[in-house]
């Protein structure tokens, strides 16, 4: 499993049936930049993939 980041792990808040009572990230996850950039680098920073010389792409 990959270490939290943020602070925050997959079972500190689950949902609920209820609507009112899940859990929700706080707004600042949804359009901070800071985050944004957090999350770009530990998602797709971490491997390179060979598509190809760059003759072949078009």
């Amino acid at each position: 499993m990959n270490k939290p980041i943020l602070g925050m792990n997959k079972g500190d808040a689950p949902f609920s049936k209820q609507a009112a009572r899940s859990f929700t990230l706080p707004a600042r996850f949804y359009h901070d930049t800071e985050i944004y950039e957090l999350e770009k680098d530990a998602i797709f920073a971490r491997n390179w993939w060979y598509a190809g010389h760059n003759s072949q792409l078009a």
